[in-house]
Order: C-alpha cells, then sequence, then structure tokens
C-alpha cells in the first residue's frame, strides 16, 4: 500500500486514449505531475461527475505540466463505449482488471449500498410497503442520482449487464413517473426477499 510521502509505484497498464489502445506507464511521463485517479465502474450515475470534471479541466491540468489517469477496474472495450457514452474523455481511462494496481495504491473504491425502512413487530406487511413506496418517491424526488444507482444496481442483481441497466434507466430518467414506479418496484421486490427471512422484532 503507497502511503503519503513514499515514492510512487511504477505500474503499466493498458488504456484508451482517443479510440487508441496503448500502455501507460509513470515512467512515460518523466518529471511531469500526475494525476491518478480511481473511480468504482464505468456506466454509473454518479461517478461522471468526476470523470467528466477532470475531463473539462484536462487542459488547464496540461499547462501546468500536469497529466491525469483514470482507473477502474473495467475491460478496455468498457471504458471505449463509456467514453463515447460521455462524449469523450480528454484523458487516458486505465483498465486494471485485474485490481492490482487499485490494490497497491489502495484505490479499490467500495460503492454504499442503501438500506431503507425499519420493519418493527407492529407494522404489517402493507405498511412497511407503503412506507417503501413512500421512501422511494423521496429519494427519487431529492437525490435522482442515488435513485438512478439504486435502479441499476437493481437490474445488475437481476442479471443484465451494466450497460444494458444503464441505457434502461436513462432511458426511464427522461419519464419521471415511469422511473419512479419501476424505482419502487424493484425497490420493493427486494425489500420482499429480505422478508423471507426471519428478522428480528424490536
Amino acid at each position: 500500500m503507497i502511503r503519503i510521502g513514499d515514492k510512487a509505484a511504477n505500474f503499466t497498464l493498458k488504456g484508451i486514449f482517443q479510440g487508441t489502445v496503448s500502455d501507460f506507464t509513470l515512467q512515460s511521463f518523466p518529471g511531469k505531475w500526475l494525476i491518478l485517479f480511481f473511480y468504482p465502474a464505468d456506466f454509473t450515475f454518479i461517478c461522471p461527475t468526476e470523470v467528466a470534471g477532470f475531463s473539462k479541466m484536462a487542459h488547464q491540468f496540461r499547462a501546468e505540466d500536469a497529466e491525469i489517469f483514470g482507473v477502474s477496474v473495467d475491460s478496455l472495450e468498457s471504458h471505449r463505449k463509456w467514453g463515447e457514452e460521455l462524449g469523450g474523455v480528454n484523458y487516458p481511462l486505465l483498465s486494471d482488471e485485474g485490481k492490482t494496481v487499485s490494490r497497491l495504491y489502495d484505490g479499490v473504491c467500495l460503492r454504499g449500498t442503501l438500506a431503507a425502512g425499519s420493519y418493527l413487530s407492529s407494522s404489517t406487511e402493507k405498511d412497511i410497503f407503503d412506507k417503501e413506496l413512500r421512501d422511494a418517491e423521496v429519494l427519487a424526488e431529492k437525490e435522482p442520482y442515488l435513485a438512478a444507482e439504486g435502479l441499476l444496481k437493481a437490474l445488475n442483481q437481476e442479471g443484465l449487464a451494466r450497460q444494458q441497466s444503464y441505457n434502461i434507466v436513462k432511458v426511464l430518467l427522461r419519464q419521471e413517473h415511469a422511473f419512479l414506479r419501476t424505482f419502487q418496484e424493484k425497490s420493493s421486490a427486494s425489500d420482499r426477499r429480505k422478508l423471507t427471512g426471519p428478522f428480528k422484532a424490536h
């Protein structure tokens, strides 16, 4: 694990930049500042904030003699399609499918999971699901990107590939009512699975 003050460990990873796949290594940029940032996955609704933000400012970093590498554990093909989805990324996206560099730099991002609802012995099943529907509606209104991530995860768990799930959620987001109904349905389905096992009454 790399700590603050340690010499940066060299590595070589394949990456894609402007449609071209190349090997990227720290030693290829002698005398330059390097910004190495890790993000959890392509085709999500939260990660684009950082990925696109760095892309918009890439020219400013280069003006200060600094280069940017974005790293995740996705494949090169996933990076290529994700870059196209974002309208282009102005720095290389590196593929660390083996997670060696992510572990070396302690850069593996763990995505938080959202659990909503309180299950009380005095609540009926209908009460519980009604509350979950209200919670889902509030979340979709106040934190739409978190709701989108929740729906994306639910579709992944049903067996859809990440990019397929992303495309479905993106279409649903254009129809607010359809998105809300689908998000509520998937949230409730998840909670029904939780209720199939025993739970401790409070």
